[in-house]
């Protein structure tokens, strides 16, 4: 094949580290055979400034007259099994046609140089490659920008049935496959919303929602089957002591209107009807209830 300077090339190398045997495969598109680029590899570049050009050997493994045929080499050469080698400086698997980020992962070393590997690399299991998000926090400013960024933003109908459909999902799920936040997650969202304030407008949606449906959680049914598994898993509980001095202090003064008193005593005589009887830990007020 003539070497002209009117021809392109494209050419599967590679190079070899003469010290300790590490090897990079790579693709390289020339008018020049014999020109002088040696590779596109940070990690293989920073090792040549620092051992020196004469301890790496490059050669060429194949000549294509098109940049498509030699990528398709550069593929069955640097598979994934490939990079996961040690004495290979490649981290990804080549050729870029087909190519996949699934697997993946954006990763940190200890100079601060960032780069892809697959999420099986010995060097990001042992530590020596650190996840960028890993231990990352956001500066007061970017949160700030973030929260004014989803501000007013509205979930589309398919999101929020995508969202109720996991949710649905994962109320089927073991308690150790479930998603749950962990006590000091808990206490940070919970030092997030104080001092928060409620806009305006919010507060007049809800009063709207309260007074045209009389309740602002009007108009939420329950399924058979969520109605049974609350009350299974109320079934047996004891409130604790604490619990219900919280709850004898919350209702300390407040009346109950003739409409709730009226639903509370037919749902006294439906459950005597039934032979339902409350345990002792639930005691309802007593009403002079005729049989």
């Amino acid at each position: 094949m003539n070497n002209k300077d009117t021809k392109q090339f494209s050419i599967v190398y590679q190079i070899t580290n003469l010290l300790d045997g590490r090897i990079y495969i790579g693709v390289h598109t020339t008018y020049n055979i014999n020109d002088n680029y040696m590779g596109s590899s940070k990690y293989l570049k920073k090792d040549i400034k620092k051992l020196g050009k004469q301890n790496f050997k490059k050669i060429s493994l194949h000549i294509f007259d098109n940049q498509k045929e030699a990528c398709m080499k550069e593929a069955e050469l640097v598979t994934k099994e490939f990079c996961l080698r040690p004495d290979t400086y490649n981290l990804m698997r080549g050729g870029l046609y087909n190519f996949s980020w699934v697997g993946t992962t954006t990763v940190i070393d200890k100079e601060g140089n960032t780069s892809r590997v697959y999420k099986e690399d010995p060097r990001y299991l042992s530590g020596e490659f650190v996840g960028v998000t890993k231990g990352k926090q956001h500066s007061l400013e970017t949160k700030e920008e973030i929260r004014k960024a989803r501000l007013g933003v509205k979930l589309s109908k398919e999101t929020l049935e995508k969202m109720l459909k996991t949710k649905s999902e994962n109320r089927n799920k073991p308690d150790f496959v479930r998603r749950t936040n962990t006590p000091e997650t808990i206490e940070k969202m919970k030092q997030s919303q104080l001092g928060h304030k409620v806009s305006e407008e919010s507060i007049q949606k809800r009063l709207n929602t309260i007074l045209q449906n009389g309740s602002s959680n009007k108009g939420m049914i329950h399924s058979e089957e969520t109605k049974e598994k609350i009350r299974q898993a109320h079934t047996g509980k004891e409130m604790s002591e604490e619990s219900k001095k919280k709850n004898r202090l919350a209702h300390l003064g407040k009346k109950l209107s003739p409409e709730t008193i009226r639903k509370r005593l037919e749902t006294l005589k439906k459950n005597k009807e039934l032979g339902i009887k409350r345990g002792p830990y639930k005691k309802r007020f007593i009403y002079n209830v005729s049989p």
